[in-house]
């Protein structure tokens, strides 16, 4: 695994991001990490970020003019969004204490403690390394000599104890398993829906009955995608789609039927009282699997 990660924002300084990763590379091999060339056609990004930064020694953070104030598509700088990449690159970082070398370029200030979220105030402390485009080539060969020097006296990041902190998007699938309440709540509405929606078929009314079988399945399917990729969206459409598609049902039985005879206790009251049940906890464990997992979406 890499021991040197170089943090960035695209838009703010790919081009000297990309420069100095051809610079410590030349030096350090594959122990420099970037997702330009170290990222695979097809791989989970945030994934793979995540489970790099728990493994290495040196961050370097690359600052230009634009990193902290660029903007994202609502007008909101992007840096106060707990769901950006590079702040919770920035933050886990931080929080693991590896050395953080922010490095500027383009004429850039490192940010003080005021203008940074709270779980990057720290970054404000750290000696900042500068690499001007007019000597490009001996700030380069300073910071790879400094960088050589910080890991001739750190033992290797595999060896160091995983730090807490909240499972998002990208966290790797072992620390992602299912334990939380959400899942829980998740798993035990759609195996009621799959119960009573399926394997428990309604003994007075079956007309229509395909549309019921339909609706259990894109529930447990929706729940069991949602939960795996840590997309608690699709864990909330599940629990959505469930409630909906019942009422829709309901309303195509009510041409011949009256609205009692499906919910009496005698007939299918507790079959769709269970699948009323099992698709409100669906939808309640996706709701609180997304405020406890923001970042689901996340760009660079």
């Amino acid at each position: 695994m890499a021991r040197i990660f170089i943090c960035y924002r695209r838009e703010d300084t790919s081009g000297h991001a990309g420069r100095l990763y051809d610079r410590l590379q030349a030096r350090f091999g594959a122990d420099v990490f970037m997702d330009i060339d170290a990222i695979g056609p097809g791989a989970d990004y945030a994934r793979l970020i995540d489970e790099t930064i728990d493994t290495v020694e040196v961050v370097i953070v690359v600052i230009g003019q634009h990193w902290l104030s660029a903007l994202d598509h609502d007008n909101r700088r992007r840096l106060d969004d707990p769901r950006d990449l590079v702040r919770q690159e920035i933050s886990v970082a931080l929080a693991r204490d590896v050395l953080v070398i922010p490095v500027l370029v383009q004429g850039a200030v490192l940010p003080v403690a005021e203008d940074l979220p709270a779980d990057l105030t720290a970054l404000a402390r750290h000696n900042a390394f500068e690499v001007s485009d007019g000597r490009w080539n001996y700030d380069a060969d300073r910071l790879v000599q400094a960088v050589e020097a910080s890991l001739a006296t750190v033992a290797p990041a595999a060896a160091k104890p995983p730090v807490d902190r909240p499972v998002v998007k990208g966290t790797p699938k072992s620390e992602r398993l299912p334990s939380s309440t959400p899942t829980v709540l998740a798993v035990s509405g759609a195996l009621l829906v799959l119960l009573f929606g399926l394997l428990v078929l309604p003994t007075w009314h079956d007309e229509q009955l395909w549309f019921r079988i339909v609706v259990s399945l894109a529930v447990v399917a929706l729940t069991a995608i949602g939960l795996y990729r840590q997309r608690w969206s699709y864990v909330m459409a599940a629990g959505g789609a469930g409630l909906a598609g019942l009422v829709v049902w309901v309303l195509m039985l009510l041409g011949g039927h009256e609205l009692s005879e499906l919910t009496s206790l005698e007939t299918d009251g507790v079959t769709n009282g269970l699948f009323v049940v099992g698709s409100a906890l669906v939808l309640a464990g996706g709701w609180l699997g997304a405020r406890s997992a923001p970042g689901q979406a996340r760009t660079l």
